[in-house]
């Protein structure tokens, strides 16, 4: 069985396996080289504060 390789399909398909090589990594790796501004921009304020005491 053959199967044609489209550039459409070589791109889902590295989609596919970037998505899970990220999920394996600890988020240590993922962060790895952000600035702490880069992540912060993410979250609402009130996510940020969520868990700190007073």
């Amino acid at each position: 069985m053959e199967r044609e390789l489209t550039p459409e399909k070589v791109i889902e398909r590295g989609k596919m396996l970037g998505d899970l090589y990220l999920r394996s990594l600890p988020p240590e790796e993922h962060l790895k080289g952000l600035a702490p501004e880069d992540v912060l921009k993410h979250f609402r304020p009130e996510e940020r504060l969520k868990g700190l005491s007073a």
